[in-house]
């Protein structure tokens, strides 16, 4: 595996192409962790609140995708929404807000796991209880994230990049970090 001279934050949401992202980084030889079933999120919490650096424990990375955690009691740790710590830490970062149609991915995360898993303990968080008010509010979530990730990043010297995940990938990546020498041919859906 290579190692390259910073870390590479993927900001947007879960169901956004975030595997398709770990995996094609992952095959051309860039070292990515991707959700590490909730591990991640829960690591840069619990970094955050003992006031060490988010990414302790995880420094044999540099790609990190999915950093997210939720579980059946509603607990929700969302690490990807951590953008400004990280860019503060990390300050020579690159920052990915994955994005996509928004009603496809509404439609990919009320898939997302048996029975509805991951909505039903998305309902527990959000303390509703019909399928309409969660979309309501992943709607405004949507909404809220990317204004505020556009935002922050407006103007500064950071590497943002902005990718449609249905037409962006792999190109995008490939002009923009050259470090990492991805060969297009590593790219699968």
């Amino acid at each position: 595996a290579i190692r390259i001279p910073f870390k590479i934050f993927q900001i947007g949401f879960n169901k956004c192409g975030t595997k398709t992202l770990h995996h094609y980084f992952s095959r051309n030889g860039v070292r990515s962790v991707h959700w590490d079933y909730g591990r991640l999120a829960q690591r840069m919490f619990a970094n955050l609140a003992s006031g060490s650096k988010l990414l302790a424990g995880y420094e044999q990375f540099d790609v990190f995708t999915d950093m997210e955690y939720l579980n059946e009691s509603g607990t929700y740790l969302e690490a990807y929404k951590l953008y400004r710590h990280l860019a503060e830490q990390y300050p020579h970062s690159v920052f990915i807000l994955n994005t996509r149609n928004r009603d496809a991915w509404i439609r990919s995360r009320l898939g997302h796991g048996k029975d509805l898993s991951y909505a039903k303990r998305s309902m527990v968080h959000y303390n509703v209880t019909s399928i309409q008010e969660l979309t309501n509010i992943w709607n405004a979530e949507w909404e809220h994230h990317h204004c505020h990730v556009t935002e922050f990043f407006a103007g500064t010297s950071y590497r943002f990049l902005v990718c449609q995940i249905e037409t962006d990938l792999p190109s995008i990546l490939d002009k923009a970090l050259p470090e990492c020498n991805l060969d297009a041919g590593h790219y699968r859906l």
